[in-house]
């Protein structure tokens, strides 16, 4: 009690409490070694305990909005390089508010953003030139995501999705297995799991894919929630996704008549938000399900990816809780799901991150992520599409462990 007396008496001047508030930042800052575990998890003990919201700007900063005062005060204590651009600045994208997607990839863009090539495909891809016809002997795989599995930060050859695609054609031909993988990079950065839904049905499927990875991370239930705020906002038709048209209707919501400021803001954003937070994990709990219903139908096979974040966010403890709500809805929809979200726990997640104040994972940690998804096929991939790997391989590019598996059959 005396110790806690003194500092009180020693904030007690406005200028120790400023003091004091930097060197808190400051240290929040700091690189701690993983070794030093007990610290680590003090460190985050001192941040909000509800995964994701110490994140809230981290798609909306993607997208363009305003930066928090805590995350423009970090941003001067450390710097930010002159070429970082919001996603939405980069002319990589297309707005289109009118559509349940709001914007999508520019066709055939080819520029450096972050000193790393950045290229998308005739089809709006980030990735390699593919036809739209499926050629034969090839093995389709699409990819639904969001930035992460896009590769916000890294060049198109790093993407975890094209060292996949490049291993496993390798795999096959030292097999003497005759066929050629593709994989069609479909994620885009910040959609939601209604977006990877609507990219699926209106895209994926003309391209005749044999499966469908689904990836998903801990800011899925973030992700539906701008993405309905937006689509409110900006009055986009969205009647024919029941999912979103029932919570509105339970929200008392009408979207015509929205109270809106001056400037055109909605101002009752933030209360419908916090209205909507219990159901976010059950949006994307139906789109899962819809999603399944419909590759299913397609006879698609589909498997769901839990991809990691990078930096101090996605820690075992902090993780844990929303990990097992993903694969609970997974197993319920009968969906294999390939936990990834450990690929980082052997190294120091802070050094994988792309920046100080950007979580997306860099070219190691692609390449992780790539080791990572590539261990799970060689121990549990369909024996139809991946027999040619499903033994271990201790070579310089093959994984050396088993990731987290499960499966339910249908």
């Amino acid at each position: 009690m005396k110790i806690l007396r003194t500092i009180q008496a020693r904030l007690a001047s406005p200028w120790s409490r400023v003091t004091a508030t930097i060197a808190i930042l400051a240290f929040g800052l700091i690189d701690l070694p993983i070794s030093w575990g007990t610290v680590r998890v003090l460190k985050h003990a001192m941040k909000s305990p509800e995964i994701g919201r110490e994140s809230a700007g981290y798609y909306e900063g993607l997208l363009g909005v305003s930066d928090s005062e805590a995350d423009a005060l970090k941003k001067s204590l450390v710097g930010e390089p002159t070429d970082w651009v919001h996603f939405t600045d980069s002319g990589v994208s297309q707005m289109q508010t009118d559509d349940i997607l709001l914007f999508r990839l520019s066709p055939d863009v080819s520029r450096s953003l972050f000193g790393k090539s950045f290229t998308t495909n005739s089809l709006r891809m980030r990735d390699r030139p593919v036809s739209a016809e499926k050629p034969a002997e090839v093995v389709r795989i699409a990819l639904l995501g969001a930035s992460m599995d896009m590769g916000w930060g890294v060049a198109t050859d790093e993407t975890y999705e094209n060292r996949l695609e490049d291993w496993l054609n390798e795999q096959a031909k030292q097999h003497g297995d005759p066929r050629r993988f593709e994989i069609l990079n479909f994620a885009v950065a910040a959609y939601s799991p209604t977006q990877r839904l609507e990219s699926y049905r209106r895209f994926a499927r003309k391209l005749k894919p044999d499966m469908v990875f689904y990836a998903t991370t801990m800011l899925d239930a973030r992700l539906s929630e701008i993405h309905l705020c937006d689509l409110l906002s900006y009055k986009t038709d969205f009647s024919r996704f029941e999912h979103l048209t029932r919570i509105v209707a339970q929200s008392d919501y009408d979207p015509a008549s929205l109270r809106r400021d001056p400037r055109g803001k909605w101002v009752d954003k933030n209360k419908f938000k916090s209205w909507l937070e219990p159901y976010r994990d059950g949006i994307n709990h139906e789109v899962l399900g819809e999603l399944a219903r419909e590759t299913r139908a397609d006879g698609v096979e589909l498997f769901c990816l839990i991809i990691p974040r990078a930096g101090r966010n996605d820690l075992p403890h902090l993780r844990a809780e929303g990990v097992e709500i993903q694969k609970t809805s997974a197993r319920a929809h009968h969906v294999p799901v390939w936990d990834l979200t450990d690929a980082f726990d052997t190294e120091d997640p802070t050094k994988l991150a792309l920046a100080t104040w950007d979580d997306h994972p860099n070219t190691r940690g692609h390449e992780l992520i790539f080791r990572r998804l590539a261990e799970s096929i060689t121990a549990h991939g369909p024996e139809n599409h991946f027999g040619f790997v499903r033994r271990p391989d201790k070579g310089k590019n093959g994984p050396a462990v088993s990731a987290t598996h499960e499966r339910t059959s249908p």
